[in-house]
């Protein structure tokens, strides 16, 4: 098939389809920033295309048979084992979100590998499948996909209920240590700077603690003495306060809100990239 010949294929099998609400597009956005490890996926910015579509299978897992260019949509009930997190009995996905779909050409793809056929398999290129094959998202809607990059992921809207401070903190630390990383971007600079206080804040207050409890020095101990040791500091309440500190301190670095920007700004990407394919979709069936 042509160029062509796949946009007409594409139209006729998503034709019938309801467009989503308002509502569901809000709420797909949202799935879509906690659909995958996108600090895993995508670098920090940019990166491969994002591609929402209209899908007849959408919240159905799609398999592909390993020995042969095959592939079989299973729809999803309340009696199926999901096997990843982002996964939702078929009738529920669509009463939240209708027919929307995501493609992302990295990452995703098998989850496990049961009986010849590879579970949520990737597909080669944003499209839907058909009778066993992939039938190609038009180039129209192609061009309507989004670089929101890893900022993207969920876990970087903030911190929200108890003891999520934290946890916010550690995925900003982590998000430093990503060979995907840019070292020059001038946040990125501010974690690292920030990891670097830190850890010397916990070299500084092990050291202190392990001197003031046995007498002992971090530099006299071997690897196996001093790893135990630093387990016990851990779980002592001078090392618990002064983590506590440092949340506090994390908290008003000004850290947390351009992180918290950086993902609006992510969100609202993919946000327009809905926009712009349902007004594509609009305009071609018009």
């Amino acid at each position: 098939m042509n160029e062509s010949d796949n946009a007409h294929r594409y139209w006729e099998l998503v034709r019938a389809l309801p467009r989503p609400t308002d509502q569901q597009v809000a709420a797909f956005v949202e799935h879509v920033s906690e659909a995958d490890n996108w600090l895993k996926v995508l670098p920090l910015a940019g990166g491969p295309p994002l591609t929402l579509l209209l899908d007849p299978n959408a919240g159905a897992r799609v398999n592909k048979m390993v020995d042969r260019d095959h592939y079989i949509v299973e729809p999803l009930t309340s009696d199926t084992e999901l096997v990843h997190g982002s996964e939702l009995p078929t009738d529920e996905y669509r009463k939240r979100f209708s027919f929307l779909n995501y493609h992302v050409p990295v990452g995703g793809g098998t989850a496990s590998v049961d009986a010849g056929i590879m579970v949520r398999a990737l597909l080669p290129e944003p499209g839907i499948v058909h009778q066993g094959a992939v039938v190609p998202l038009p180039e129209t809607l192609c061009a309507t996909a989004s670089y929101p990059g890893a900022f993207l992921h969920g876990t970087f809207r903030g911190a929200t209920g108890p003891g999520a401070m934290r946890r916010f903190r550690y995925a900003v630390e982590r998000l430093a240590k990503l060979d995907t990383t840019p070292t020059g971007d001038p946040l990125v600079q501010r974690v690292h700077a920030w990891i670097a206080g830190a850890k010397a804040q916990d070299e500084e207050g092990f050291g202190a603690w392990l001197r003031f409890r046995s007498g002992e020095k971090v530099d006299d101990l071997d690897s196996a003495t001093r790893w135990q040791r630093y387990i016990e500091w851990r779980d002592d309440d001078t090392c618990v306060r002064m983590h506590v500190e440092q949340d506090e301190e994390f908290r008003n670095s000004g850290i947390p809100e351009a992180v918290e920007s950086a993902h609006r700004a992510a969100v609202e990407k993919v946000r327009g990239s809905a926009r712009a394919l349902l007004k594509a979709l609009d305009a071609a069936q018009s």
